[in-house]
């Protein structure tokens, strides 16, 4: 069975989805022939949330860098919650208080 069948048979069975519109990913050293053989497979809730292009510069390599961007705000950008309810303070406090103590006499050791 031809790899291109393998891979295409993979992304329908577990129902992915291939970023790449055609844009030649390739550059064929010994012909300078173009080819389209990175193959950029993601999961289908994300395709619409991520922008991909091919860079148009090789950067020495003879694959051109796939360059993929977020075009929602990321994560990390997002002001942080905790569930402060859930937590157990008192578990907290022990381990907190261990640590601590521990601390202190890591940090009373002189020397002679």
């Amino acid at each position: 069975m031809p790899k291109g069948k393998i891979i295409e048979d993979f992304v329908s069975q577990e129902g992915l989805r291939i970023f790449n519109d055609g844009s030649y990913t390739y550059l064929h050293s010994g012909n300078g022939s173009y080819s389209s053989i990175d193959i950029p497979i993601c999961d289908p809730s994300l395709l619409l949330d991520y922008l991909w292009r091919v860079h148009d510069d090789l950067c020495g390599s003879d694959h051109f860098p796939i360059v993929r961007k977020n075009l929602f705000t990321s994560a990390q950008q997002r002001v942080p919650r905790w569930k402060l309810d859930k937590a157990d303070w008192s578990l907290f406090e022990n381990l907190f208080q261990a640590e601590l103590q521990s601390k202190m006499f890591e940090k009373s050791n002189f020397n002679i």
